[in-house]
């Protein structure tokens, strides 16, 4: 859940990480509350009667994380951690979420440079901001 001024003044000490890995405390969950916690279909009987069917979703919520600002060691890290299959537990305002990356959300992960720079010019105080896709497992 998107935090709450009250959480934001001191119910929880503000850490985002994604496993070890600490990310800005002002990270923002963009796609908040953009979940269907129930699954339905509808269809007709020969006998021209509706059936609906609905069942509620344990599992598989989308969380796009965005984070500015990010240090390149933090980018390094997260590049590094960016593998198919791996579980983590993402921290975001005071709520552990079990979650992996979700690659069938292209790019699952999408850094963009603060200042427009050559390839070799990126050095350990460069700055970026990203764009990550995970799904609550």
């Amino acid at each position: 859940m998107p935090c709450t001024e009250d959480a934001c003044t001191g119910l929880y000490d503000g850490t985002v990480s994604l496993g070890s890995i600490l990310l800005p405390r002002d990270s923002v969950w963009v796609d908040f509350g953009n979940f269907d916690y129930y699954d339905a279909s509808k269809r007709y009987t020969l006998g021209g009667r509706l059936v609906i069917c609905q069942a509620p979703k344990s599992k598989g919520e989308p969380i796009t994380l965005r984070a500015e600002w990010v240090c390149k060691d933090t980018l390094d890290e997260v590049i590094a951690h960016n593998k198919a299959g791996q579980q983590s537990t993402l921290t975001y305002c005071g709520t552990d979420y079990t979650v992996c990356w979700d690659f069938a959300s292209r790019p699952a992960l999408k850094v963009t440079p603060v200042i427009e720079m050559a390839c070799y010019e990126v050095c350990s105080d460069s700055r970026f901001n990203l764009e990550m896709k995970f799904i609550q497992v």
